[in-house]
């Protein structure tokens, strides 16, 4: 995309660019629903899936209503029709369902006839019949027979496909429908749909196509129009592209005037947010410091880093996908068994391979049109001299960059921005850009040795490091590294250095990251002196690893399972002969486990990370597989020992978890949000409200269709209900996101007043120029000590907990767990913290 030209009056040009960003929106937005009217799925549009949602209801109203009024009476000229209809009863609203979703998907056609509609809905309604009785016979034929269709394009053929199936397994025993009553049921349908709705209705005219006729033909109604009209009118200028922006983003200091600087754009609120009440009551609050801590990180200059864009455009125009960027093209689809139709064992194993390549490829083309999307704004803005992020808050206060392009995406995102304004190095600030060179590269754990060790691998490496600076396509020693892009930047500003020497100007951010970050929180926050010293709030030489020591504890039980006869032996065996089990196969566990991650969070990262790049290679033959089936079992019995092994390690962390977790349910025994202000005054509400889900499952000409419609749960009274499982699940990582929260505000604040002006902030890492980190590296340690010597916030938030309850639910609240014998202020003095 064409780089945009930075003008004289940049204010005025920022004005213009937040129209194009409104207009590039509804551009999208327009193409996207005129995608959807082309494929015949207008139900899948903002306004189709609205009606579908509101109107179902009524028409199932309606056929009961019309099944009611038969039952008893003449047959009449429908009789017929109400017949098949009675077959449906319990299940109308799957007839609904197909009816409904088949008339939005035609709204914007003026050529539907009537009789047309009609035996299209009473011939889908006819498979619902029969093709819905296989899945209520046999699951997996069901699902296999559904697989089949989906090759086939027209309805007739999709049909024959199913047929073809059943009449081999010998289960087309179902009479076909008389012509008739399929047209007669599909016509008392439709008119229940006009009769009910106001959606469409029926328009007569004369024709000469064929010497002169009256055509009967289903349209939408002036209202229906009217209402997409002005639906879509207002869902376009809802969705604007967000991008970065050129100017200085207004300053917070209310929840509703920071951020972009016209209503051109969409405004963005303070805190995301669906509850206005919310908002308004931040209006009264004292949050001068939040807000200063925000306009900070919004006050950041970034450019575009054109040695990576360079790098990116390249690599995508020559298709390298090097440094984990998408590929151009998808996976191809697996073979099929030559021996599918008669082996079920082999069909079943294809087809838990094909929809694995399926959903793969599906992540793949989201992954594709972000990488894309990023790529043009980081060209459309690459010739001005400075941009900026204007930045919102989550619910638990999480800061977080509104555009699209930002330095908390993934790596290769991270590695296209660089701060605009550079600093001058010298040899001790050298030093920090070589921690930075080291932390992205983490070949044989460098990351993991002490600062020196980590300086001296980068003096040691500089060939290698040079090279892939000055032709990175020729030396890709970089894509091997644990952030490639990132690490490609380094490089190049290490070569920068190595040329220029002491004055070098650095653009650069580097980055300190907290050691287990959730972690650290419990265990400052408990005193808690084993946990804390598992994730270096403890001074020492070299740096703990959580992860190496809960690595130890389930290697130990693995090999224990292995030698004891048991359900456990044969996966444990192939777990050990694998030689899978190492630390980054723990890793994301360990890493998730203090925001709320457990056995089944566990086991969806262990197959996603360690085993399904091990499998596929083994389907393309490239390596061996150990386990009997795809890894669904042995990511089970791993994860389960994970967990367990997490909780040996951490164990007051593990205790204050099931404390907040029973602590929401007391509170949420009352009906009430569990509320709660953080250490500098920012206030958090977490209120997950009770969901009634009803769910439509049907199958239309052999293809599944599946919707779930939900609402909101009222009590007697009318009154929305608190979910309780999702609020006692929710308080643990929800809270521990809040005290991470804060320990970042309150460490940019503190940087901000010492005039560190800019800041790359990703939750638990921070980063800033290599000349301000020794400072900067000192203030994160400063800040978490501060927040919890001077609040004790399991005591303080027990105490907020008390105040929102009844006496009578009061002494129903779980003891605090108790505090341990951490030296809080030791923190200052440990070199890994945040390193």
């Amino acid at each position: 995309m064409e780089a945009i030209k930075p003008q004289s009056d940049l204010i005025l040009q920022q004005q213009e660019l937040e129209n194009e960003m409104t207009m590039m929106g509804v551009e999208a937005f327009r193409q996207k629903t005129k995608g959807a009217v082309e494929k015949g799925i207008e139900d899948r549009t903002v306004y189709g899936a609205s009606l579908l949602d509101n109107l179902l209801p009524k028409v199932v109203g309606e056929l009961e209503a019309l099944i009611a009024a038969r039952s008893g009476g003449k047959a009449g000229r429908r009789g017929q029709a109400f017949k098949f209809l009675k077959l449906f009863e319990g299940r109308l609203d799957a007839a609904a369902f197909i009816a409904l979703r088949m008339v939005i998907s035609s709204l914007s056609s003026q050529d539907v006839k009537f009789n047309t509609l009609s035996v299209r809905i009473g011939r889908a309604l006819e498979d619902e019949h029969h093709y819905g009785s296989v899945r209520e016979q046999d699951k997996k034929l069901y699902e296999y027979l559904r697989d089949e269709a989906k090759k086939k394009f027209a309805t007739h053929v999709k049909r024959k496909v199913v047929n073809y199936h059943l009449s081999k397994r010998g289960m087309d025993k179902n009479e076909p429908w008389p012509e008739k009553a399929i047209a007669v049921l599909g016509a008392t349908v439709v008119e229940a749909i006009i009769n009910t709705t106001g959606l469409i209705e029926k328009k007569t005219v004369i024709t000469f196509d064929k010497g002169k006729q009256r055509v009967t033909f289903v349209v939408a109604t002036e209202a229906t129009r009217k209402w997409i009209a002005e639906r879509s009118a207002s869902a376009e200028v809802m969705r604007p592209i967000y991008e970065p922006m050129i100017v200085e983003p207004a300053e917070w200091s209310s929840p509703y005037n920071g951020g972009y600087l016209t209503s051109r754009v969409r405004p963005v609120r303070f805190v995301k947010t669906h509850q206005r009440g919310y908002l308004q009551s931040l209006e009264d609050l004292d949050l001068d410091d939040v807000y200063a801590s925000v306009n900070a990180a919004q006050r950041t200059a970034w450019a575009i880093n054109p040695f990576i864009l360079t790098a990116l455009n390249i690599a995508w125009d020559k298709d390298y996908s090097l440094g984990g960027i998408p590929p151009k093209n998808n996976t191809e689809e697996p073979p099929k068994p030559h021996d599918i139709e008669e082996n079920e064992e082999a069909r079943k194993a294809w087809r838990k391979e094909a929809h694995q390549v399926f959903m793969e490829n599906r992540e793949m083309d989201g992954k594709r049109i972000g990488f894309l999307q990023t790529l043009n704004t980081a060209n459309r803005y690459q010739l001005f001299p400075a941009i900026y992020m204007p930045y919102q808050l989550d619910f638990r206060g999480r800061i977080y960059a509104v555009p699209r392009l930002n330095p908390q995406g993934p790596d290769w995102m991270k590695a296209l921005l660089m701060f605009a304004e550079g600093k001058p190095l010298d040899e001790e600030s050298a030093h920090f850009l070589a921690i930075q060179v080291a932390n992205t590269g983490a070949f044989d754990k460098i990351d993991k040795a002490p600062l020196g060790e980590r300086v001296q691998w980068v003096y040691d490496n500089e060939d290698k490091i040079v090279a892939c600076a000055e032709n990175p396509f020729d030396n890709r020693w970089w894509t091997e590294a644990d952030s490639p892009y990132c690490f490609l930047a380094a490089c190049r500003e290490w070569a920068g250095w190595l040329r220029e020497g002491e004055g070098f100007i650095s653009h650069l951010p580097v980055a300190l990251d907290g050691s287990c970050s959730g972690i650290q929180h419990f265990s400052m926050a408990l005193a808690d002196e084993v946990g804390g010293a598992a994730v270096n709030l403890v001074p020492s030489e070299k740096p703990a690893d959580i992860y190496s020591l809960v690595m130890a504890q389930a290697i130990e039980q693995v090999r224990l399972d292995a030698s004891t006869c048991g359900d456990n032996q044969a996966v444990a065996q192939a777990w050990l002969r694998s030689g899978l089990l190492n630390r980054s196969c723990f890793k994301r566990p360990t890493m998730t486990y203090g925001y709320g991650s457990s056995q089944f969070g566990f086991r969806d990262q262990i197959e996603s990370d360690t085993l399904r790049p091990v499998y596929r290679a083994y389907q393309r033959g490239e390596g061996p597989w150990y386990f009997e089936d795809n890894g669904f079992k042995a990511s089970l019995y791993l994860a389960k020992i994970t967990q367990q092994a997490v909780e040996r390690t951490v164990v007051k962390a593990a205790e204050c978890m099931a404390w907040l977790k029973d602590t929401a349910s007391v509170v949420t025994s009352e009906g009430l949000p569990v509320r709660w202000t953080t250490p500098d005054g920012f206030p958090v509400v977490q209120h997950y409200r009770e969901q009634k889900a009803h769910r439509v499952d049907t199958m239309i000409f052999g293809s599944r269709v599946m919707m779930t419609i939900t609402e909101e749960a009222k009590d007697k009274n009318g009154k929305p209900m608190v979910s309780r499982r999702k609020q006692a699940s929710g308080l643990s990582p929800n809270f521990v996101h809040s005290l991470d929260a804060t320990h970042l505000r309150m460490a940019v604040l503190q940087a901000s007043l010492e005039g560190i002006k800019d800041v790359a902030l990703v939750h638990d890492s921070f980063g800033t120029h290599a000349a301000d980190t020794g400072r900067f590296f000192v203030i994160l340690r400063e800040a978490l000590v501060t927040m919890y010597t001077e609040t004790d916030v399991i005591a303080d938030f027990a105490a907020q907990m008390k105040g929102q309850l009844s006496p009578d639910s009061r002494d129903k609240l779980p003891k605090p767990p108790t505090h341990g014998t951490l030296d809080r202020a030791a923190v200052i003095d440990s070199d890994f913290a945040f390193a």
